[in-house]
C-alpha cells in the first residue's frame, strides 16, 4: 500500500455496484461476482503487504422516497445486499474480519435501513455514521 504503511485496512463497498445490478437483472449474478472479486483483490493486496483486512457488510437500503422508486430503484435491491452480504462474510478468515454494518445498522434480518439513520435510500445520516465508527471503536479498541 505504498508508503503509507497502515497496519490494518477496512474496506466499506458495494452499494453502488448493487444499485446498478438491481436496475439490470440478467447481470446481477456478474455483478455479485465481480464485487467478490474486486474485494478478495483488494484483501488479498493489502495482505501481501503485511495490512489486516476487515471488511463491512452492505447495510440493506432504507424504503425509497417516490422519485427514487419511479427512476433508480429495484425491489431486487434488498436479495441483492443479503446476497453480496453472505459473500462478503464468507470471505472471513486469516487476514480478514468482517464486521456486520448491515445488523450495526439495519437491525433485523428483514428490515430495512431505519428512517433516522438514511438520508436517502442508500446514502447514511450523521447518526448512522456515528453508529459505524461506535462499531469500529469496540472493535478496535479506539
Amino acid at each position: 500500500l505504498g508508503t503509507l504503511a497502515p497496519d490494518r485496512l477496512i474496506v466499506a463497498a458495494g452499494v453502488n455496484d448493487l444499485i446498478a445490478a438491481s436496475l439490470r437483472p440478467g447481470r446481477a449474478l456478474a455483478v455479485l461476482a465481480g464485487l467478490e472479486a474486486n474485494l478478495r483483490a483488494i484483501a488479498d493486496r493489502a495482505r501481501t503487504d503485511g495490512v489486516a483486512v476487515t471488511l463491512l457488510t452492505v447495510p440493506r437500503p432504507a424504503r425509497p422516497g417516490p422519485v427514487r422508486r419511479v427512476l433508480l430503484w429495484s425491489d431486487d435491491l434488498p436479495g441483492l445486499v443479503e446476497a453480496a452480504n453472505a459473500r462478503i462474510r464468507a470471505m472471513e478468515g486469516p487476514g480478514i474480519r468482517v464486521l456486520d454494518a448491515d445488523a450495526t445498522l439495519a437491525g433485523p434480518p428483514g428490515a430495512p435501513l431505519p428512517a433516522d439513520l438514511a438520508a436517502d435510500a442508500v446514502h447514511f445520516t450523521p447518526e448512522a455514521y456515528t453508529r459505524l465508527n461506535a462499531l469500529l471503536a469496540e472493535t478496535f479498541g479506539g
